[in-house]
């Protein structure tokens, strides 16, 4: 396979080939400066076949951006990626969210570091960037964490991806991993429940998967990633191991504990991490590249990183270019070709899987009603297989649900669509039957969601979908007995503000409670 690669002296980006070479996969470049050089990137071919016969599913979310807001951390860890300086200033607020108005509108922003709880202004940046509307998450110790008057000004308004940077007991001074778990027990009670990483090491793993079982079993971790040392800032010298070594060794601890270990092949996995399924939890494996085996063709995919000047591009390739830029004090000599960039990816998937439904295929719809240029149609319980395809595609591309599983499940509550005269589908909305209970309103509601395309965005468009979905199920099911009427959770920080409030007055809708985040309640009566 054609691909590219990083020199390992200079960095430059560099035409490479992949191929199978005595039972091995053997990566290939040439440098016009410093020469030719090859490495074994998988000791096992059968196992880097399987990843890629299943390569191009995508479970976790294709909209997540991590930025470095500091490069101070209060850990130092062997196997760090990064090479904290407790003396260097922070990015003030302003540059921070000057990097973000570029990036597209649905992308969701992850804080990293070295470590973001260590700025003291952290709940203002959280709260500029949830006000303009973007999901935002961290990378952290979460050694802060532990301090629950910190945790309550900052976890609240953290909606996006988390992911807690753990360490097995003895890797730090006494106390370091207590204050871990009180973080992450903290960040629970304000509803955040976000994933573990573990830096892995062979003779820790069974202490490892033995703590994280509970942590998953108790509902306090989504998932886990156990990563393995590489070769990027500081680490400790260790034999050169490849993604299969580490899946099997972690197969071998989960047979020593008697725990079922299932490899889940019809996943995102790729040459460098590999999804398992270790009783209920989902774990992934990595072992990140760096400058001598960095397969690009495997990294042209989320987690996106804006780490350094140039496109965005995957998380693992921007910190071995950071690593050349800050720490090797190496030149920058170009940029990563497009297709390995976010852009690149965006094109791939616009061009893959345009989500279009020309209006002579609507013959299924309630009705059909016009706003300016748009047409809203209700499919509400009458959309074909290739409907459902296109609004799933619709979902995923702009990262308005996070996987395609839950996308597959949330068809079935489809109500409206909206799409141009070309077919392109621009919003979506929903709505399921549930109880609510509330002094002020109990009994069978409707609940109300929608996404709607950043560029077609409008307070118009939004009452017409609600008006909409009121009038269609109050004459469609209020004489069956059921629902009585509209019920929203205010998700949006938006809708908090004036503007907002003046929907729901149009509307003629009413709060009637708060759920246990904090989020009020409005319904509309039918």
């Amino acid at each position: 396979m054609n691909t590219h690669s990083l020199c390992p002296e200079c960095y430059r980006h560099i035409p490479a080939t992949l191929e199978e070479l005595n039972g091995t996969i053997s990566l290939t470049r040439n440098c016009p400066e410093h020469g030719s050089a090859q490495i074994v990137v998988e000791n096992d071919a059968h196992f880097y076949h399987a990843v890629r016969a299943n390569g191009n599913t995508f479970n976790e979310p294709q909209n997540m951006i991590v930025l470095d807001v500091t490069d101070r951390c209060n850990l130092s860890c062997a196997h760090c990626y990064q090479v904290p300086d407790n003396t260097a200033e922070n990015k003030s607020v302003a540059l921070v969210l000057q990097e973000i108005q570029p990036l597209p509108g649905n992308m969701s922003i992850i804080l990293g570091g070295a470590e973001p709880t260590m700025r003291k202004d952290l709940a203002q940046i959280i709260g500029q960037i949830r006000s303009g509307g973007r999901a935002v998450g961290m990378l952290s110790n979460g050694v802060r964490f532990a301090d629950g008057s910190f945790t309550a000004q900052v976890a609240p308004y953290m909606n996006g991806m988390t992911l807690i940077g753990l360490n097995h007991k003895r890797y730090h001074p006494e106390g370091t991993h207590r204050k871990q778990l009180e973080g992450i027990y903290n960040l629970n009670e304000h509803g955040v429940r976000p994933m573990l990483g573990y830096t892995a090491e062979y003779a820790e793993l069974a202490d490892i998967l033995t703590e994280a079982l509970t942590l998953h079993a108790e509902g306090r971790i989504s998932m886990v990633r156990l990563r393995f040392g590489a070769s990027i800032g500081r680490h400790p010298d260790a034999p050169y191991k490849t993604l299969s070594d580490h899946v099997k060794q972690v197969e071998n601890t989960c047979q020593q504990l008697h725990l079922n270990c299932e490899r889940l092949l019809n996943a995102d996995n790729t040459l460098y991490h590999q999804m398992l399924l270790i009783g209920k939890m989902p774990v992934r494996i990595i072992q990140w590249p760096d400058e001598h085996n960095m397969v690009m063709t495997e990294l042209g995919r989320a987690p996106w990183a804006k780490f350094i000047a140039g496109p965005v591009s995957n998380f693992c390739h921007q910190i071995v270019l950071r690593d050349g830029l800050l720490h090797k004090k190496l030149p920058q000599l170009d940029t990563v070709p497009q297709v390995y960039t976010l852009q690149g990816f965006l094109n791939q998937t616009l061009s893959a899987r345009q989500p279009a439904l020309p209006a002579d295929n609507l013959a299924n719809a309630h009705y059909l009603k016009k706003i300016g240029a748009l047409t809203i149609a209700n499919l509400h319980g009458k959309m074909t297989e290739a409907q459902k395809d296109a609004i799933i595609a619709f979902w995923l591309e702009n990262g308005a649900i996070p996987n395609e599983q839950e996308a597959r499940r949330r068809t079935a509550e489809v109500v409206h669509l909206v799409f141009d005269e070309t077919g392109r589908i621009l919003a979506v909305n929903t709505c399921y039957a549930a109880q609510l209970d509330s002094p002020a309103a109990s009994g069978a509601y409707w609940f109300y969601r929608q996404f709607v395309h950043p560029e077609v965005r409008s307070i118009r468009l939004s009452l017409a979908l609600v008006r909409l979905s009121a009038g269609y199920f109050s004459a469609s099911y209020r004489q069956q007995g059921g629902a009585q009427g509209i019920a929203m959770y205010l998700e949006n920080p938006k809708l908090y503000k004036k503007s907002g409030r003046r929907v729901f007055e149009w509307l003629k809708m009413k709060q009637v409670s708060r759920d246990d985040q904090g989020a009020e309640i409005w319904t509309l009566a039918f």
